[in-house]
This record gives structure tokens, sequence and C-alpha cells, in this order.
């Protein structure tokens, strides 16, 4: 879930943190085991940083 203060994070960023490709990760969406990122606009697409920061704590 969101926090107020959460920052969006690209795909750039969550491939750096997660060290998975984007190719993984989009696979990992769509099987359900990554979160789904947030869509801004037809071509621009986020993470909720807290999303990603409890799915590395959850991995490891």
């Amino acid at each position: 879930m969101p926090q107020l203060t959460d920052r969006f994070v690209g795909i750039g960023d969550v491939t750096r943190r997660t060290s998975l490709s984007r190719t993984t990760i989009a696979r990992s969406v769509k099987a359900g085991s990554f979160p789904a990122p947030v869509r801004f606009s037809a071509t621009c697409v986020g993470w909720y940083e807290s999303e990603i920061d409890a799915w590395i704590a959850e991995v490891r």
C-alpha cells in the first residue's frame, strides 16, 4: 500500500535496485509476483518506492 510521502521510481531505478532486467520485471508483473506499475500517461509508468522496498525485503 503506497504511503503519503511515497516517491515514484522509474524502470531504471527499479532495475538497479532489484538487479532484474526489464523483461524479467515485465514477466513478473504479468505473473503477479512483482508490484504492478502505475500509469501516469500513455508513455510514462512508475512504481511506488515503498512497494519496491517491500518486494526487496520479502525476497531477501
